[in-house]
């Protein structure tokens, strides 16, 4: 059930309104494909550039501002429900550290611009990453 419809039922008379687990999760993702063909974006292509979005995403946020709260944040590509071996510990995640995005950009050569906007590598201030 979509969270706004569940926040807008809850706590109505007459509705018992049950929360239980969901085996669905929501995820976010890249075409990074290499192919001359495809029409991935150049820049999501670079290792860097998705290292730093990954730092940059504050999951809990995203949990809280498009689940209403009602989930958990995740640290893999498996559902927190599966109990899969692969969630990685909360010190090791890549989660919510501007500092480490940033310093990840400047390394792989984007550097920042003129209002705050990250250049591309050649310096051009027509392709906006700024992530923080």
């Amino acid at each position: 059930m979509p969270t706004l419809l569940w926040k807008a039922l809850k706590g109505k008379p007459k509705v018992d309104a049950i929360s239980m687990e969901s085996f669905s999760f929501h995820h976010i993702g890249f075409n990074v494909s290499q192919s001359k063909k495809s029409k991935a974006n150049p820049l999501i292509r670079d290792l860097d550039v998705r290292k730093a979005l990954s730092y940059a995403f504050d999951r809990q946020q995203l949990v809280d501002l498009c689940l209403a709260g009602y989930g958990n944040p995740g640290a893999s590509s498996f559902p927190i429900i599966w109990n899969a071996p692969a969630q990685i510990p909360a010190n090791e995640q890549f989660n919510n550290n501007a500092a480490k995005a940033n310093s990840i950009l400047d390394a792989a050569g984007y550097a920042m611009g003129s209002g705050g906007v990250r250049n591309d590598k050649q310096g051009s201030p027509s392709v906006s990453i700024d992530l923080c």
